[in-house]
């Protein structure tokens, strides 16, 4: 029996065919499998690397608390590591947000964030039962992340025990009037808690891309309706979409803010919820019931948090955000090469996310399942690529060390993948 039986994998029918690739080393964008293959992680291992696998800099800050304690318990006891991580990071979030609450990963992330905007109205004293949020949406498979997020193949199970959300779609030109004005009239039929909303990239929907005037409109509409709104920018945190967070390509800001993926440069575990001064206040009252009755048990996680000061700093250390203008100046090149390719459509980018559909007759519609998925993703194994298409939706999240000429050779993957097809 071959090791990998034992094992339940993410997102993969238990009767699966395609068999895992062992990999025994990662360096930069390339991983290495125990067959001798190089192959480039374009999805940057499910969104998580920023800086290339086993940068040495983040290596050694974990060597180094590693040689103090591996952990603690956070509910009794403090220590350098996270509180060197909370005053680096409360510098690249909205100026009143200097509380942050550790968690394990994006989806408890959001899972604090749904938690605190419903006590603190709780503690207010008012009755609020849903929350707000676009169709599309995904914000993780807890049972609150799941409740806030699009109904579909992800969570259809668990439907008839997920709490209530109102959906709105995406906005343009043409909608956002409707969605502002649907916005007021719900408010007043059953008062939302808070918006919930991938800023300005949702990303399991098919990296679907919208503009952030038509999203500072809907977060000021909540705010003056007193909604609570929740950025949650697990995926567009540290850079992906051009600026530290999605968020600051606004002026308006969030009450919340949900961080992971690449909050440790893609080393290890870790998540956290930063919360505004307005909400924190609330919650600051000697009467027990106004404690955050949530933790786990690797709560600030000494290691990850040396891992994630680390990745921090070397934003600075290395120009980051100067390489993200760079792959996006790379992508742009991309699509007016593959710009009128028969089968490829609605080009994108943004930041250091591309993204594009293979329009074929035989493989029409966006659902995840699409048959296209598979195809696509073993194409590009063969010539050595990892991706993992969003149903028809081919995209590349690389970290940010790949080179223009590894974008352009993945772009060139595509355009033959898709007229190599039948159609």
């Amino acid at each position: 029996m071959y090791a990998s039986d034992n094992i339940w994998r993410p997102f993969t029918s238990l009767v699966s065919k395609s068999k895992p690739l062992k990999i025994v080393k990662a360096e930069g964008l390339y991983l290495y499998t125990e067959d001798g293959n190089k192959i480039a992680d374009l999805n940057a291992s499910w969104w998580v690397n920023i800086h290339g696998h086993s940068h040495p800099y983040i290596s050694e800050a974990i060597r180094k608390q590693l040689e103090k304690f591996g952990h603690v318990m956070f509910s009794d006891c403090t220590h350098e590591a996270a509180e060197t991580l909370a005053k680096k990071i409360v510098n690249f979030l909205p100026q009143n947000h200097k509380k942050i609450f550790f968690s394990d990963n994006g989806s408890t992330a959001v899972e604090v964030a749904l938690k605190i905007s419903r006590q603190y109205f709780y503690l207010k004293g008012e009755q609020r039962g849903r929350y707000l949020a676009f169709h599309g949406g995904y914000h993780g498979d807890t049972f609150g992340g799941m409740s806030a997020a699009e109904r579909n193949v992800f969570n259809a199970a668990f439907r008839n025990l997920l709490f209530d959300t109102f959906l709105i779609p995406l906005p343009d030109d043409d909608k956002i009037p409707d969605i502002l004005n649907t916005i007021e009239i719900e408010h007043k039929k059953n008062p939302f808690i808070a918006f919930i909303y991938e800023p300005l990239v949702q990303g399991a929907a098919g990296m679907k891309m919208y503009e952030a005037r038509y999203l500072e409109q809907i977060i000021n509409r909540c705010s003056e309706l007193g909604i609570l709104t929740i950025a949650d920018e697990v995926m567009t945190g540290f850079g992906r979409t051009g600026t530290f967070l999605a968020s600051d390509q606004m002026k308006s800001k969030p009450d919340m803010v949900c961080l992971s993926k690449g909050l440790t440069g893609g080393f290890m575990p870790l998540g956290l919820t930063s919360v505004s001064d307005k909400v924190v206040e609330v919650f600051e009252n000697e009467n027990p019931m106004h404690t955050f009755y949530h933790g786990h048990s690797y709560t600030a996680y000494a290691l990850a948090c040396s891992a994630a000061a680390a990745n921090i700093e070397l934003f600075e250390k290395e120009n980051t955000l100067q390489k993200v203008q760079r792959m996006e100046s790379a992508y742009r090149n991309c699509i007016l090469q593959l710009r009128g390719v028969s089968g490829i459509q609605n080009l994108r980018c943004k930041g250091g996310i591309f993204a594009a559909e293979a329009d074929i007759q035989n493989y029409k519609g966006e659902d995840y399942l699409n048959p296209l998925k598979g195809k696509m993703q073993e194409y590009f194994l063969e010539r050595g690529m990892l991706i993992r298409p969003l149903g028809n939706t081919f995209y590349l999240i690389p970290p940010y060390c790949i080179r223009e000429e590894e974008i352009y050779s993945a772009a060139d993957c595509f355009r033959n993948f898709v007229e190599g097809l039948e159609r």
